[in-house]
């Protein structure tokens, strides 16, 4: 079996127009709710769609015209954040908090907004959320091929052979391949030690 498993799946968000929450001449309030929890927050962030309004205010627009009419600019504020200003989290204000009975009202906290994406984003990593998993879709890793391997690590290879190619390998496919390599000089000596110390390892994994 593969000493690593090489099947990295990196999630990129894809907003669905077919899904026709972003259908004109829909305003983006009214078409945004297709996308609201039970609660009434988006995308499960604690965050009211007044809250939105007011960042959206702080950038010149507001939420009440269709998204078609949406700049770029103003599109990638709502769908990835904005630090102009911070806004409450959370539906019930202090006045309402403090008539609930058993805790200790205390005022909503105040953040900057963090995007729908970013939000989906957390959540998808933790949780298989089937609701946002409506707009989402899994696909390989254009950069590292499912690796999870930066550039610069996939770049160092010994013998021509990468970390990588490696790493999906059998133990004995492993074994063999590490035992066929060839070094001179003062790469033999330290290449010794460290195949030596491999080999013990997948002795012990291969019993």
């Amino acid at each position: 079996m593969p000493v690593l498993i090489a099947m990295a799946w990196v999630w990129k968000i894809r907003l669905i127009r077919s899904y026709c929450w972003m259908t004109p001449p829909k305003a983006f309030v009214t078409a945004v709710l297709r996308s609201l929890n039970p609660k009434g927050y988006i995308i499960y962030s604690q965050l009211t769609i007044d809250a939105l309004n007011e960042v959206c205010k702080a950038h010149g627009f507001d939420v009440d015209i269709p998204w078609e009419d949406f700049t770029d600019e103003q599109k990638n504020i709502v769908l990835n954040g904005s630090d102009k200003i911070k806004i409450p989290y959370g539906k019930h204000t202090l006045e309402s908090r403090m008539r609930w009975s058993g805790i200790t009202a205390k005022p909503r906290e105040e953040g900057f907004y963090k995007g729908i994406l970013p939000v989906m984003d957390q959540i998808l990593k933790r949780d298989r959320n089937p609701n946002i998993l409506r707009f989402a879709k899994t696909q390989l890793c254009s950069e590292c091929n499912g690796s999870r391997l930066s550039k610069k690590a996939l770049s160092v290879k010994i013998n021509n052979t990468s970390i990588n190619e490696l790493s999906v390998l059998s133990l004995d496919q492993l074994a063999s391949k590490l035992d066929s390599w060839i070094f001179e000089n003062q790469e033999k000596d330290i290449a010794e030690r460290i195949l030596n110390g491999i080999f013990e390892r997948v002795k012990i994994l291969s019993i």
